[in-house]
Protein backbone atom coordinates (compact mmCIF):
# COMPACT_ATOMS: atom_id res chain seq x y z
CA UNK A 1 0.00 0.00 0.00
CA UNK A 2 1.45 3.46 -0.74
CA UNK A 3 2.39 6.46 1.72
CA UNK A 4 -0.30 8.73 1.82
CA UNK A 5 0.64 12.21 1.14
CA UNK A 6 -1.47 15.06 1.92
CA UNK A 7 -1.94 17.55 -0.81
CA UNK A 8 0.46 20.37 -0.91
CA UNK A 9 -1.97 23.30 -0.20
CA UNK A 10 -3.14 21.46 3.35
CA UNK A 11 0.46 20.94 3.83
CA UNK A 12 1.75 24.69 2.70
CA UNK A 13 -1.40 25.76 5.07
CA UNK A 14 -0.25 24.01 8.00
CA UNK A 15 3.46 25.04 7.65
CA UNK A 16 2.65 28.64 7.20
CA UNK A 17 0.60 28.21 10.64
CA UNK A 18 2.57 26.59 12.47
CA UNK A 19 5.88 28.70 12.05
CA UNK A 20 3.90 32.12 12.03
CA UNK A 21 3.30 30.80 15.24
CA UNK A 22 6.47 30.02 16.59
CA UNK A 23 8.05 33.09 17.33
CA UNK A 24 8.49 32.19 21.35
CA UNK A 25 10.06 28.64 20.77
CA UNK A 26 12.66 30.68 18.36
CA UNK A 27 13.33 33.10 21.50
CA UNK A 28 13.32 30.61 24.13
CA UNK A 29 15.82 28.39 21.44
CA UNK A 30 18.12 31.31 21.16
CA UNK A 31 18.09 32.40 24.81
CA UNK A 32 18.77 28.22 26.29
CA UNK A 33 20.90 26.72 23.57
CA UNK A 34 22.28 22.72 24.17
CA UNK A 35 25.62 24.25 23.76
CA UNK A 36 27.25 27.61 23.62
CA UNK A 37 27.10 28.83 20.02
CA UNK A 38 30.50 30.28 20.25
CA UNK A 39 32.23 28.03 21.43
CA UNK A 40 30.46 25.50 19.57
CA UNK A 41 30.85 27.43 16.27
CA UNK A 42 34.71 27.52 16.97
CA UNK A 43 35.38 23.91 17.66
CA UNK A 44 33.71 23.41 13.91
CA UNK A 45 36.46 25.44 11.99
CA UNK A 46 38.45 22.65 9.94
CA UNK A 47 34.23 21.25 9.74
CA UNK A 48 34.19 24.21 8.21
CA UNK A 49 36.79 24.91 6.04
CA UNK A 50 36.89 20.86 4.39
CA UNK A 51 33.00 21.38 3.79
CA UNK A 52 33.57 24.72 1.69
CA UNK A 53 36.74 23.35 0.39
CA UNK A 54 33.93 20.44 -0.96
CA UNK A 55 31.29 22.64 -1.85
CA UNK A 56 34.01 24.42 -4.30
CA UNK A 57 35.07 21.42 -5.55
CA UNK A 58 31.43 20.18 -6.63
CA UNK A 59 30.70 23.79 -7.97
CA UNK A 60 27.65 23.72 -5.22
CA UNK A 61 27.71 27.41 -5.28
CA UNK A 62 27.19 28.19 -9.14
CA UNK A 63 24.35 25.02 -8.81
CA UNK A 64 22.71 27.13 -6.42
CA UNK A 65 22.93 30.36 -7.90
CA UNK A 66 21.53 28.27 -11.20
CA UNK A 67 18.59 26.63 -9.65
CA UNK A 68 17.26 29.85 -8.34
CA UNK A 69 14.46 31.79 -9.98
CA UNK A 70 16.00 35.27 -10.91
CA UNK A 71 13.63 37.39 -8.77
CA UNK A 72 13.86 35.09 -5.80
CA UNK A 73 16.40 37.21 -4.07
CA UNK A 74 14.44 40.52 -5.32
CA UNK A 75 10.90 39.49 -4.42
CA UNK A 76 11.97 38.42 -0.74
CA UNK A 77 13.91 41.34 -0.37
CA UNK A 78 10.81 43.63 -0.60
CA UNK A 79 8.23 41.22 0.90
CA UNK A 80 10.44 40.41 3.77
CA UNK A 81 13.86 42.51 4.37
CA UNK A 82 12.20 46.22 3.82
CA UNK A 83 10.22 45.66 7.28
CA UNK A 84 12.91 44.26 8.85
CA UNK A 85 15.70 46.27 7.77
CA UNK A 86 14.63 49.18 10.17
CA UNK A 87 14.69 47.34 13.38
CA UNK A 88 18.00 45.57 11.79
CA UNK A 89 20.04 48.95 11.38
CA UNK A 90 18.26 50.10 15.05
CA UNK A 91 19.49 46.99 16.37
CA UNK A 92 22.53 47.47 15.07
CA UNK A 93 23.50 51.18 15.87
CA UNK A 94 26.28 50.11 18.50
CA UNK A 95 28.02 47.62 16.91
CA UNK A 96 28.02 50.19 13.40
CA UNK A 97 29.25 52.91 15.45
CA UNK A 98 32.35 50.63 17.14
CA UNK A 99 33.14 49.46 13.67
CA UNK A 100 32.95 52.73 11.92
CA UNK A 101 34.34 55.12 14.69
CA UNK A 102 38.79 54.00 14.26
CA UNK A 103 37.61 54.48 10.25
CA UNK A 104 36.66 58.14 10.66
CA UNK A 105 39.39 58.92 13.07
CA UNK A 106 41.53 57.50 11.02
CA UNK A 107 39.94 59.95 7.90
CA UNK A 108 39.99 63.12 10.18
CA UNK A 109 43.80 62.70 10.87
CA UNK A 110 44.68 63.14 7.50
CA UNK A 111 46.99 66.43 6.96
CA UNK A 112 44.61 68.86 4.70
CA UNK A 113 45.76 69.23 1.37
CA UNK A 114 44.89 71.65 -1.06
CA UNK A 115 42.37 70.67 -4.13
CA UNK A 116 43.92 70.61 -7.67
CA UNK A 117 42.21 70.85 -10.95
CA UNK A 118 40.21 68.42 -11.80
CA UNK A 119 41.89 65.11 -13.06
CA UNK A 120 45.12 66.39 -10.94
CA UNK A 121 47.65 64.17 -9.62
CA UNK A 122 47.37 66.61 -6.84
CA UNK A 123 43.60 65.24 -6.33
CA UNK A 124 44.70 61.46 -6.70
CA UNK A 125 47.73 61.76 -4.06
CA UNK A 126 44.84 63.54 -2.24
CA UNK A 127 42.26 60.49 -2.82
CA UNK A 128 45.45 58.03 -2.19
CA UNK A 129 45.97 59.62 1.40
CA UNK A 130 42.17 59.05 2.43
CA UNK A 131 42.30 55.55 0.89
CA UNK A 132 45.32 54.82 2.59
CA UNK A 133 44.37 55.98 5.85
CA UNK A 134 41.01 53.89 6.14
CA UNK A 135 42.54 50.56 4.67
CA UNK A 136 44.87 50.93 7.67
CA UNK A 137 42.31 51.43 10.17
CA UNK A 138 40.29 48.22 9.05
CA UNK A 139 43.48 46.12 9.54
CA UNK A 140 43.95 46.87 13.37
Amino acid sequence: MPIRIKPIETLKAKYKTKTGQAGPDYTSGVQNPRRDQKAATLAAKDTYVAAVQESIAKGSFEKGVEATPANKWSDNAVKVGAGRYPQGTANAVDAWGAGVAPILAALAGVPDMPRGVKGSEQNFQRQRAYANAAAAAKKQ
